[in-house]
């Protein structure tokens, strides 16, 4: 109403001032009502057509704002018209079909114009909300990647970890190694690193989560010795494509929480990274418990499921199964190389 009261008053100054007692110059009154009071038509019209601005089909739809600037362009000449006649504006035998002709016709040429500036405002007011959306969606996906570093450490790196690795280390000095010493306190400090690092990507390639994997891996074969087997199978071509930071390192400690941990024997432990069509699926199998641990969903991979369906809509899958064989955790995402 603001916008469309400038306007509204230019054409009642105009009317006013310049135009003969009989079109109502002269009169406030009889100018207000018919030059100023017809531009509430386009107010009105005014939301539905922003929201019609705000459809991503907008371009496309050109028979329908041609047929709603015309009905607006009508209201507005019948308006103008009718009041027109009501406050004997204009010549004095004119009638009111006369009058309401007269209005439409003077009108209707500016009514595209008028339509147009409206949508193109509308399209403009559009693009700045979804750009502020796609900040905000940016600004979550960076506070949950946060969240998950968090989490990692909290989760995957526990007290009782640091604790019994840390205890590892004494235990080998004690003994006299202190090479395998040394290298479980560098692995640890090499695996704190990585996830403590500043302006951290959303998105790394392969190689760099599976250099994290591995880095983990060594220092839980501290405590698991000649108990853990670690199998990989990455196929060609794969270790460039990129996935979200710490996508990887989730389904592992997975395994070993509520699988590995829970056997006397060897264990095993197979990685696989496999293109399947246009996707890429992360697989991490365990020869633990079976059935029952396919059902314990971790926090790690409850982060991990949300994350990427909110990185890759429905494409962004987490998948955890059992069998008699053991548990298998997988992820898939869309397959690719450059940042989206």
């Amino acid at each position: 109403m603001a916008v469309w009261a400038v306007p509204a008053a230019l054409a009642t100054l105009q009317t006013y001032l310049l135009d003969n007692p009989d079109d109502c110059g002269g009169s406030w009154w009889r100018a207000v009502l018919r030059e100023g009071l017809p531009w509430a038509v386009w107010a009105a019209a005014t939301p539905f057509v922003l929201r019609s601005a705000a459809r991503p089909d907008v371009r496309r739809r050109v028979g329908l704002h041609i047929a709603a600037m015309l009905a607006i362009a009508l209201g507005f000449g019948v308006a103008n018209g009718a009041i027109g006649y009501v406050v004997r504006a204009g010549p004095p035998n004119l009638t009111f079909a006369g009058q309401l002709e007269m209005a439409i016709v003077d009108w209707l040429p500016i009514a595209p114009l008028v339509y147009a500036g409206v949508l193109a405002v509308g399209m403009v007011l559009e693009g700045a909300r979804r750009r502020r959306v796609d900040e905000l969606a940016r600004a979550r996906l960076e506070g949950e990647l946060a969240t998950a570093k968090l989490a990692a450490l909290r989760a995957q790196i526990q007290p009782h970890f640091l604790f019994n690795t840390l205890n590892a280390a004494v235990a080998l000095a004690r003994a006299g190694d202190n090479d395998g010493c040394a290298r479980v306190l560098v692995l640890l400090g090499e695996l704190l690193h990585q996830l403590l690092r500043d302006e951290a990507p959303q998105e790394v390639p392969l190689h760099e989560e599976l250099a994290l994997v591995e880095r983990y891996l060594e220092i839980q074969r501290v405590r698991f010795g000649e108990r853990l087997v670690v199998d990989w199978s990455i196929d060609d071509g794969l270790r460039d494509a990129l996935v979200p930071q710490l996508v990887l390192q989730p389904l592992v400690e997975n395994a070993f929480r509520h699988g590995l941990a829970r056997r006397s024997l060897a264990g095993k432990l197979d990685i696989a990274a496999t293109r399947v069509g246009d996707d890429l699926r992360l697989t991490v199998h365990d020869d633990g418990p079976g059935p029952a641990a396919a059902f314990e969903l971790g926090v790690g991979l409850r982060n991990t499921g949300e994350r990427l369906r909110r990185l890759y809509g429905d494409r962004g899958l987490v998948r955890l199964t059992g069998g008699s064989d053991g548990a298998t955790a997988a992820v898939t995402l869309p397959l690719h190389t450059e940042a989206s």
